[in-house]
Formats: C-alpha cells, structure tokens, sequence
C-alpha cells in the first residue's frame, strides 16, 4: 500500500505524502521515519543547522548542493536525501520540521495509533485511567492502539474533558457552571 491510511492536506503533506509513497514501494517506512527522527534531532540540538535551512540569503542551487553533500556524508537513504533535495529546490527548507511532523502523523496513521488526550482538574488515579481506557477503547477499531494524554488543568474544577480523533466531550464542572450561569442570565431578563 503505497497511500497513506490518513489524508493530509497542505504544504507539508504534499512532501510528506511524497515521501511516504516513495518509502512504501521501497518497503522502508519505518527506517525513513527513524532518519527523519534524527534529523529533527539534529535541527534542535543544532542552531547553525536549523539557521542555514531558514536563511533566506543562501541561494537555492547552494543550498540543494550543501544539502546534497550533508546526506551523502551522513549516509541518508535516497527518499530522505531526495526530499531534502527538493525541498532545497523549491525554496522550502524552513518547512522541514512541519514536513517531519507531518509524516510523523501519517505513520502513527499506518500503526493505527489512536491519540487521545484527557484533561482533569487533578491527577488521574490509575483505577480511573483504566476506566477512561475502557471507555475510550470502545471507540476504536480492534487494530487500532489507543495513545492515551492525561493533562491536569485546575480551571476545569472537576469532571474531564476527553478529545479522541475529532470528537471532543467536555464533562467539566467549569462548563456546566457557565451553562448554569447562562441560562440564570437568559431567565432574568
């Protein structure tokens, strides 16, 4: 399978999908992603790295042929290199990390990871996150994995807020007190 389960749209995808249909025929999925990975590395830990990929005054030819040199010497698979080449190409080297990212999501999509992210107003108990796993485990498919987030955000006062895939639930107190409020105000005028 050669497309992507996920379909992205936008400047990243375009050289993501790209990417990710050259790796597939090539059947290295996985090891472009883990030389993605570490170029991302690189990029952070790096800033003359990170400066030359956003500076503007670098022409286009010098840029593609000091990228071509950096993936040879750092021994790149030809998908990687030949993503870095064209985006050197098309002036779009300051959008490598959001290229990285984006294909990063497009092989969570191949794993069939299913990322949620539950927000409470106090840390979770591990009996209560198992229940949110059970719960949650009911809205995916059976060859789905479920990544699961927890955040702690006092505003809410209580209750959870659960967002996985595009739906979001808000159970919070927070909310059930604005509604309250709303309609005590709705009632008085």
């Amino acid at each position: 399978m050669t497309q992507p389960k996920l379909q992205l749209f936008g400047l990243h995808a375009r050289y993501a999908n790209a990417l990710y249909s050259v790796a597939a025929k090539q059947n290295s999925l996985e090891s472009v992603e883990k030389e993605l990975l570490s170029l991302e590395a690189t990029i952070a830990k790096e800033p003359h790295f990170a400066s030359f990929l956003h500076d503007p005054t670098i022409a286009r030819a010098s840029k593609k042929e000091d990228i071509s040199k950096v993936m040879e010497q750092a021994k790149f698979s030809k998908p990687v290199a030949g993503l870095f080449e064209v985006l050197a190409e098309n002036g779009r080297l300051p959008e490598t990390l959001g290229v990285i990212s984006t294909y990063k999501q497009l092989m969570s999509a191949f794993r069939g990871e299913v990322k949620a992210k539950v927000t409470s107003a106090d840390p979770l108990s591990k009996a209560q996150l198992d229940q949110v796993k059970k719960a949650l485990g009911s809205r995916i498919e059976k060859n789905e994995v479920l990544l699961l987030e927890t955040v702690v955000d006092p505003e809410i006062i209580g209750g959870l807020k659960v967002q996985i895939g595009n739906y979001f639930i808000d159970l919070s107190l927070a909310t059930k007190i604005d509604k309250i409020n709303t309609l005590l105000q709705n009632t008085s005028q």
